[in-house]
């Protein structure tokens, strides 16, 4: 059974005492499946190591004042079973059905589905798991009633002065990944067929500071042969 920390267990009662109610967003086939007054965008949610949890992304609408996080947005990418091919580090694009509105990036959280405190960390069997709050700079984006907003790719990312070098072991990575921040690319394959018909959104705004690093779209063969559980660097 997974354990949480203090911390973890602290944000739980943070939301009101339980899982908070934010929208999980349904994925959309075609662009014929979007409800009247919703608006679709696409993501891609990725990280640059394989993880022990599944990794959550959590939106929250950009306005001025309080919000509810029972507003929000939150998507997940599952570890799956990485031997049968299925991980979390390649590109994933996917097209949801969101709630018209302008959305900011607020966390990642890896180990817990809640929102999580600034400061808060999730764990597994008292480890630490990466969590993180984005208060200040912030991917955002707007989504309109029948309109596809191209939201990008977001990749849970080490900082680049970090060394990988091909020979960290995966238990030294994941401690680095404690320290990962989300960063933003733009999703390298086209629009699929199935929406290419729908107007397109605005573009999202991104600082600066968290475009990604990242130059390839799949990750390189490990030295150690292991692509799957070695952090990369491209």
């Amino acid at each position: 059974m997974w354990k949480r920390t203090i911390a973890c267990a602290l944000a739980v009662l943070w939301v009101t005492g339980g899982p908070a109610a934010a929208q999980e967003p349904r994925e959309l086939s075609s662009q014929t499946a979007l409800p009247t007054g919703m608006g679709a965008i696409r993501l891609s949610l990725r990280s640059q190591l394989q993880l022990p949890e599944t990794l959550h992304l959590w939106f929250l609408p950009a306005r001025e004042g309080a919000v509810d996080s029972k507003e929000g947005l939150r998507f997940e990418r599952k570890q799956g079973v990485p031997l049968a091919g299925s991980n979390m580090i390649d590109s994933r694009p996917r097209v949801y059905s969101v709630r018209p509105g302008r959305y900011r990036l607020a966390a990642h959280v890896t180990g817990c589905e809640q929102l999580p405190p600034p400061g808060t960390v999730c764990s597994k069997n008292w480890n630490p798991l990466p969590t993180g709050t984005y208060l200040q700079e912030s991917v955002t984006f707007e989504v309109r009633a029948g309109e596809l907003t191209d939201a990008g790719e977001f990749v849970l990312e080490l900082p680049p002065s970090v060394d990988l070098g091909g020979t960290v072991s995966f238990r030294e990575g994941l401690k680095q990944m404690r320290d990962a921040q989300i960063r933003w690319r733009k999703i390298a394959t086209p629009i699929p067929a199935a929406f290419t018909a729908m107007k397109l959104g605005a573009t999202p705004e991104v600082p600066a500071a968290m475009q990604s690093h990242l130059q390839c779209e799949i990750k390189p063969r490990s030295a150690k042969g292991m692509m799957l559980f070695y952090p990369f660097s491209c």
